[in-house]
């Protein structure tokens, strides 16, 4: 058990030696009347990346004490206080949520906007193939959970492209039949589509910086965020695209990583339809 005078002796170190971080003002307020000690941060200033969450000032807290507890012979099996407020510019920083400047937002609007007309991205099919979403319907979620700050689009395309060719309900029926594929529906090959966007929104294994995944990451760098300082080193910032309905099919939280059958159906309908050289129905 940790005697109040050396946690007070910790603090006042904490509030003489860190009274400012990246333009910050900072002070530790503390409270023994609880089992834990419970730790309150006020700042004030400009905060230096244009997005915010409750997680990085905890990091930041954190990072300070365990470099300053040595000083007053403590460890952290000794001493675990609960970080409980955040206080910037005399408002509370709720501990969910993400909190983005007007900068940025700005910035997001735009990208949402090209977004709705045009999404291209490369899937895991033949080491690659191009997919575009055009003409969306897009709902986008924010979600803080902790060290990861999720991005996330779900679309209702108007149309869906593959290497060029339209996947509509009419051309997959039209190559199911041409092909005499038995017992495969029009809406299994589009939840092969969906599942292969989800499988490259979790995995990332295609990067191309004329693409949306890049374009957005590139965003949000240019924008001023960084990984490298003591706020934002445990923290990254992830966009997720999956499909949400597509030609009437609904495909929301259904979607999962492909199958090697499913793969060898998809390359076998994707290539029917290119040797046709658009001369199919969609």
């Amino acid at each position: 058990m940790v005697n109040e005078s050396t946690i007070e002796l910790l603090f006042n170190f904490m509030n003489k030696v860190r009274p400012e971080y990246m333009g910050m003002s900072l002070r530790y307020e503390y409270d023994t009347s609880y089992p834990t000690v419970r730790v309150t941060l006020i700042a004030d200033g400009k905060f230096p990346f244009p997005i915010m969450t409750f997680e990085m000032f905890q990091n930041l807290f954190f990072s300070f004490l365990y470099e300053d507890m040595k000083y007053f012979g403590l460890n952290y099996s000794d001493f675990k206080p609960f970080f409980r407020h955040v206080i910037f510019n005399g408002k509370e920083i709720p501990t969910k949520g993400i909190i983005v400047d007007d900068e940025l937002s700005n910035r997001i609007s735009d990208f949402y906007n090209e977004a709705n007309k045009s999404t291209t991205l490369t899937v895991g099919l033949n080491d690659g193939t191009k997919v575009e979403l055009l003409n969306n319907k897009i709902t986008t979620y924010e979600e803080d959970e902790g060290d990861i700050l999720y991005f996330t689009y779900t679309y209702t395309p108007g149309l869906i492209k593959m290497n060029g060719i339209p996947m509509t309900e009419k051309s997959i029926q039209y190559a199911i039949d041409k092909l005499n594929i038995d017992n495969v529906e029009v809406n299994e090959v589009i939840h092969i589509i969906s599942n292969l966007i989800y499988e490259e929104s979790s995995d990332r294994r295609y990067v191309y910086g004329d693409e949306t995944y890049e374009k957005f990451y590139n965003m949000i760098i240019d924008s001023g965020y960084s990984y490298s300082s003591r706020l934002t080193k445990d923290i990254g910032v992830f966009f997720t695209i999956y499909l949400r309905s597509y030609q009437g099919v609904n495909l929301y939280g259904s979607s999962d990583y492909t199958e090697n059958d499913e793969i060898e159906l998809m390359d076998y309908i994707l290539g029917f339809l290119e040797g046709q050289k658009g001369d199919f129905p969609y």
